[in-house]
């Protein structure tokens, strides 16, 4: 009996951590090798009153192989911690080309030639009606084969004053 009740009990604990397994969301894994490296090619000249800022930013293949990547663009704990670390989540929208900008989400799949070079671009669009507050926008790429990421990380920060504190 006592025999029946060890198996019993391990059998419970072996499914119960294969549901906890399931449902928790696959996290890319951060690789120490960075394959792709991210630079901004060109910041946003908007005014902080604007709703919508696009930055250029390039990702350089250093590997002598072809990728095939996703770049991501997600609203992220900002690493410069200020009177407005709590920050607010915006929308983002990555494209390659201007004629897809109506199109584009927070991600984009493309493939950057070996040892070579990708531009594209990344909006960040305030849809929120609150004021003085930031956002940290985290640019990363991820390999779509392992599905780790593969690159440095560049953080956008964009602040949303509030205009009256202008005149």
């Amino acid at each position: 009996m006592k025999n029946i009740t060890i198996i019993t009990t391990y059998l419970m604990c072996l499914f119960s951590l294969s549901i906890l397994k399931a449902a928790t969301p696959e996290v890319p894994k951060l690789q120490q090798n960075t394959q792709i490296k991210l630079l901004v090619v060109h910041n946003s000249e908007a005014p902080h009153t604007n709703k919508e800022h696009v930055y250029q930013l390039k990702a350089i293949n250093t590997t002598s192989q072809s990728m095939n990547v996703m770049l991501i663009a997600i609203n992220s704990i900002c690493s410069n911690k200020s009177k407005f670390s709590a920050g607010i989540n915006l929308d983002q929208k990555i494209y390659t080309d201007v004629n897809k900008e109506l199109n584009a989400k927070n991600t984009e799949e493309l493939v950057i030639p070996a040892n070579g070079e990708q531009e594209f671009y990344v909006k960040i669009i305030n849809t929120t009606t609150l004021l003085n507050q930031l956002n940290c926008t985290e640019i990363k790429v991820m390999d779509l084969k392992d599905k780790i990421i593969i690159s440095n990380k560049i953080e956008i920060e964009t602040f949303i004053p509030d205009p009256k504190d202008f005149r």
